[in-house]
């Protein structure tokens, strides 16, 4: 990715959970099989869970609209 970036849209946290949606956007270095070059845009929803205050254990789940 030549400019990756992300919004944080939404944090649900409870005890040593934490929930997350982000607004994820970038652009492309060179274009890639059916997505040619030019901005990307998604989203991300993250499931992390802390112990000790370090990331213990991360899920992600990205969706993204279609082509």
């Amino acid at each position: 990715m030549a400019s990756p970036g992300d919004e944080v849209l939404t944090a649900t946290e409870q005890g040593e959970r934490v929930v997350s949606e982000l607004a994820r956007t970038g652009t492309p270095a060179d274009g890639f099989g059916a997505c040619s070059r030019g901005d990307l845009e998604g989203a991300l929803r993250a499931a992390v869970r802390v112990q000790r205050r370090i990331v213990w254990r991360q899920r992600n789940y990205g969706c993204f609209e279609p082509w």
